[in-house]
């Protein structure tokens, strides 16, 4: 299924049962396994892969040469060849006309999330009490239902 206002470059691919939402570039070459689903303004860089059954969340970023193998979540981006994340998409954030504040309460969610030293569970919990905001919890959210895990952190103490 392919949301509206889609943009799909030359050689993309869509596996069976994929479900793309509105808005998603998919540039030369991006390949989607079976059952990816890939949420609304989502932009994904030449030869990008998402394995079966993974997610990238809404307003997420997959630089090219990625092979997302767990959950991208929303808001972020990846760091090409590695597969893990480098921070949030904060331009596509900007773009879409998420306020400053929101994108602090990201931010810090994020930091919770993968530079805490807590486990994922510990983390969201401390997201809860910590932090605040509708796409705040539309990313604590999306951790919380991912089956197959999420993407590592691979990213520099200035995209944190």
């Amino acid at each position: 299924m392919v949301g509206d206002d889609c943009m799909l470059m030359a050689c993309s691919h869509l596996a069976h049962n994929v479900q793309l939402g509105d808005q998603v570039i998919l540039a030369n070459g991006v390949l989607l396994a079976g059952h990816a689903e890939v949420g609304d303004q989502v932009f994904m860089g030449g030869n990008a892969m998402v394995h079966q059954f993974a997610r990238v969340g809404r307003l997420a970023m997959v630089s090219g040469a990625t092979a997302a193998k767990r959950d991208v979540p929303p808001f972020c981006m990846t760091r090409a060849h590695t597969s893990g994340l480098m921070g949030l998409n904060t331009v596509g954030l900007r773009r879409a006309g998420v306020a400053s504040k929101d994108r602090l309460e990201l931010k810090l969610a994020l930091k919770l999330l993968y530079r805490s030293g807590l486990n994922i569970s510990q983390a969201l919990d401390r997201i809860d009490l910590e932090t605040e905001g509708d796409l705040v919890a539309e990313l604590s959210a999306f951790v919380r239902s991912s089956e197959r895990g999420i993407c590592s952190w691979a990213g520099s103490e200035a995209g944190a």
